[in-house]
């Protein structure tokens, strides 16, 4: 933290400070992971604690009008920094917003585009794949019903996670969308306009659809996983019977 930062850039001094001290404290995440490896896992580990640590380290910098603005600065490029991931995000933005008015101009000028947020209840994070997985196909399978496929036309879709208030070991997935709809969606008096409990319903159910897919395909992979491990205890089961029988054939167990 610099300790002067917040009394000449008060606008944004503190949120400043406030991501180099994330960016601090995963470097020592990364640290304390490398110290469990080996080899050129520990090195590889380490550089990478290294770089996230010195990640706008220095900056090359004016301030005016209370607020810091950086000319020049040196980033590490990591996928978990909060430093990198904010330019990233703002880099994405932008090509979204250079390249969304000649999409629609492709199909019809006229068309509008809806922002909205999806999630779920908050999981724990060693599930964070599962759900992932999940949402995506939750997600396409909701795009893909009547109601929504006569009026979307496509549109960007991303990911964000936080954690924020949701606890020591969960997290907070959700989806960022934002969609071309046809025309004739708007005004929300329309025949084609969908409403806010209608996209909550639906999201529920292909939720619920999509989850109660993936825990039929893990029971299943679990049941043949089962039924090798039986095969091969059978295949053992009936060597010692055909040699005991041999040795002895009063008994056999």
């Amino acid at each position: 933290k610099v300790p002067f930062l917040s009394e000449y850039a008060d606008k944004n001094g503190d949120r400043l400070n406030e991501r180099k001290s994330k960016s601090v404290r995963l470097s020592g995440v990364y640290y304390k992971i490398a110290e469990s490896l080996g080899g050129n896992a520990f090195e590889a580990m380490k550089k990478r604690a290294g770089r996230v640590y010195g990640c706008a380290l220095k900056r090359e910098c004016s301030i005016a009008d209370g607020y810091l603005m950086t000319h020049h600065v040196q980033r590490c490029k990591d996928r978990n920094c909060v430093e990198c991931n904010r330019v990233r995000s703002f880099s994405l933005q932008q090509k979204i917003r250079d390249i969304t008015p000649a999409l629609i101009a492709e199909t019809n000028a006229s068309d509008a585009l809806i922002f909205g947020t999806l999630t779920i209840k908050n999981p724990p994070v060693k599930d964070l794949k599962i759900c992932l997985k999940v949402m995506s196909k939750a997600f396409a399978r909701m795009l893909a019903r009547k109601e929504f496929k006569r009026v979307s036309k496509g549109g960007f879709r991303c990911f964000e996670i936080t954690r924020g208030e949701a606890g020591d070991d969960l997290c907070h997935p959700h989806i960022h969308f934002l969609l071309q709809v046809v025309k004739e969606y708007f005004p929300t008096t329309s025949e084609l306009y969908i409403k806010n409990e209608t996209w909550a319903e639906a999201w529920t159910d292909c939720l619920d659809l999509e989850f109660k897919k993936h825990n039929e395909e893990e029971e299943k992979k679990h049941l043949k996983s089962l039924e090798k491990a039986n095969v091969k205890d059978k295949g053992g089961l009936e060597d010692f019977i055909k040699n005991t029988t041999e040795n002895n054939k009063k008994t056999y167990v």
